[in-house]
């Protein structure tokens, strides 16, 4: 009963920190000075994501060839 109520808090803290930086993101992208430098810097975030997971990718075929061929 308790470990529900914990997780029941902590997916609500997730909830409204997941808003909350939605509402801040949008504000700063479409009414203040600084929508540039926030596109170009979520621009940045997306593709180093992006070429992140093409790397993990890699990573995870190379190493499991390695075990294959063991």
């Amino acid at each position: 009963m308790k470990s529900e109520s914990i997780d029941k808090r902590i997916g609500s803290f997730i909830i409204t920190i997941a808003i909350s930086f939605f509402i801040v993101y949008a504000y700063l992208l479409l009414i203040s000075e600084w929508k540039e430098v926030v596109l170009r810097l979520s621009i940045l975030v997306i593709v180093g994501i992006v070429i992140s997971a093409i790397v993990w990718l890699g990573l995870a075929i190379r190493r499991s060839r390695r075990i294959i061929d063991r």
